[in-house]
């Protein structure tokens, strides 16, 4: 029986043996190169700003927990009605005006609504046309339908120094 036993341990060892020298050899190691570096991701402007902007507003638009304040300003002019200004914080800080906006006569018939992050409006949305805003320069503007305009340059800068100056006005009635 001793004899049987070292013939079949000897015949495993054989086969095991066997087989390992049939098997592939392990892939080449690769020589130990320098250490990995972390690289910061870089920010890369969105490939749709409306859509991106559209979906920040809708994010702000969903809050439940937003702190609502109202207020009236005098009229602009004798005859027109008062401009009524909403203003929603979140955490202490503004992320959205509302602002009614006067027709020619005077009444207040159309609203603006201006997104903000950080202090700063990243979405704007007029009666007839919408403005896209990063680092407080217009990046696009589109009509009432989202058709996006071709304008001067100057005049471009105008808006934006129009919108930065209504801003600073509304958020001035919070302190």
């Amino acid at each position: 029986m001793k004899a049987a036993c070292k013939f079949v341990l000897a015949t495993c060892i054989a086969a095991t043996l066997a087989l390992s020298a049939c098997s592939a050899p392990p892939p080449p190691q690769s020589p130990p190169g320098p250490p990995a570096i972390a690289v910061p991701a870089v920010p890369t402007k969105p490939a749709d700003p409306l859509a991106d902007a559209r979906s920040r507003a809708a994010s702000i638009d969903i809050l439940s927990s937003l702190e609502l304040r109202h207020f009236e300003l005098a009229p602009e002019k004798p005859g027109w009605e008062k401009r009524k200004v909403s203003m929603f914080r979140k955490s202490g800080e503004v992320v959205k005006i509302i602002a009614t906006e006067p027709t020619d006569s005077g009444k207040m018939s159309g609203e603006s609504v201006y997104y903000l992050a950080s202090g700063a409006v990243f979405y704007y949305e007029a009666p007839f046309n919408h403005m896209v805003f990063s680092n407080g320069r217009i990046v696009l503007i589109t009509d009432e339908k989202l058709n996006p305009l071709t304008m001067q340059d100057k005049d471009l800068r105008l808006r934006e120094a129009a919108v930065a100056e209504a801003v600073k006005k509304y958020l001035a009635l919070m302190k």
